[in-house]
């Protein structure tokens, strides 16, 4: 009925193309590939194009369930990041870190894993990573963690200051949460 009423052919193609029927691209949609691989054809690879970023870092905060009695305490955490870029925003790459969720030294871990990072407006950075978490005292399996940032880390020069709130939740026999106050330099290599 719909299809009836309508006298002009430019309805019926704007149709077809609404119902996902059309036999074959656009002109405008052949256009558009082809300007897209002109576009990734010039543009340089991301990897060197965009500065390697080296962040060091410390951190302390509280942390809950951490002891082995399941107190709330203090922990800690260093270490050091290699993220690189995949555009001039977002960033991947690996953690390496000493975490101590208890000031009475009762859980220390190496952790290691990998994250993604993007920074908006120049300087708001948020991240999440997934992390293995190696005991260190004793031989438990590794526990696998997640660990967020949200905070202030601009990229001012060839070294620059940060300082990020990050949630880590490490799933040993009860979660442990830790949140802390992560400040650090961060190096930029350019490649």
């Amino acid at each position: 009925m719909i299809l009836r009423s309508m006298k002009r052919p430019s309805h019926y193609a704007s149709i077809a193309v609404l119902l996902g029927i059309a036999a074959g691209p656009t002109r405008a949609h052949a256009q558009g590939q082809s300007e897209v691989l002109e576009q990734s054809q010039s543009d340089p690879i991301p990897l060197l194009s965009h500065p390697w970023l080296v962040r060091l870092h410390a951190s302390a905060g509280w942390s809950r369930n951490a002891t082995l009695d399941g107190d709330s305490t203090v922990g800690y955490t260093s270490g050091a990041q290699l993220m690189l870029p995949a555009n001039a925003d977002q960033s991947f790459g690996v953690e390496v870190s000493y975490v101590q969720t208890d000031e009475r030294d009762e859980r220390r871990t190496l952790a290691a894993g990998l994250f993604i990072e993007q920074r908006t407006f120049g300087w708001f950075l948020s991240g999440i990573g997934g992390v293995g978490h190696f005991l260190i005292d004793n031989e438990r399996p590794v526990n696998f963690g997640i660990s967020t940032k949200l905070g202030w880390a601009p990229i001012l020069g060839a070294v620059s200051p940060f300082a990020v709130v990050r949630s880590d939740w490490i799933f040993d026999d009860s979660t442990i949460s830790m949140t802390s106050l992560d400040v650090g330099l961060t190096i930029a290599i350019d490649p």
